[in-house]
């Protein structure tokens, strides 16, 4: 799922124009994910995860510049602990953001 809030309340940050797609697998999860993005102009692109709260959780995953196509990553949250999580995708111009569940 991915959350639109930030364009229905007005304001807030702008979703990331960059991203066409942007899916985790699997989810939930109890280790590993995958990263699955579809990118439609080049950008530089940095993940985040954060709790329910909005506090970052890890340490950013730097993807670098990234050109336009499909593209997947690897991220390792087998330390976080069972619950509801956001992960934030970051690019130059806005954020995109989707549900992460992490059950043991």
């Amino acid at each position: 799922d991915s959350c639109h809030y930030c364009n229905t309340c007005g304001g807030g940050i702008p979703e990331l124009s960059s991203l066409s797609s942007l899916e985790i697998s699997p989810n939930p999860s109890n280790g590993k994910i995958n990263i699955s993005m579809t990118i439609s102009k080049p950008d530089n692109f940095e993940i985040y995860i954060l709790d329910v709260t909005g506090k970052q959780i890890m340490n950013k995953f730097s993807l670098g510049r990234l050109n336009k196509g499909n593209t997947n990553r690897e991220l390792d949250v087998s330390n976080l602990m069972s619950g509801f999580y956001l992960l934030e995708c970051r690019g130059d111009d806005g954020s995109s953001y989707r549900k992460l569940i992490i059950q043991r």
